[in-house]
């Protein structure tokens, strides 16, 4: 199974199976992100806050998909933890 830049969700039967486009991933973006309901287990719902949902395929639009990559978080460990430690210090 093979996932292409575009959305393009492609698989192959057994091994040396020649590969089929079994569908494509559509992308949606929300005027206001941070409105969305979070439903737990990273799944966000549309509310009026967040708007609704403009959906399409295209990377140049919506972003794009990579395969076999994982995405980095924009948090500092070190300050976050830094930071707990100095929060909890001025509750005790």
């Amino acid at each position: 199974m093979s996932i292409s830049p575009t959305g393009v969700v492609s698989g192959s039967k057994g091994v040396g199976g020649e590969a089929q486009e079994l569908g494509r991933i559509e992308l949606a973006r929300f005027a206001n992100p941070s409105g969305m309901t979070s439903m737990g287990q990273n799944l966000y719902a549309a509310t009026a806050a967040s708007g609704e949902a403009t959906t399409g395929y295209r990377w140049t639009t919506h972003g794009r998909l990579v395969q076999g990559q994982l995405e980095g978080s924009n948090v500092e460990i070190v300050q976050e933890m830094v930071d707990m430690i100095s929060r909890s210090a001025r509750t005790s």
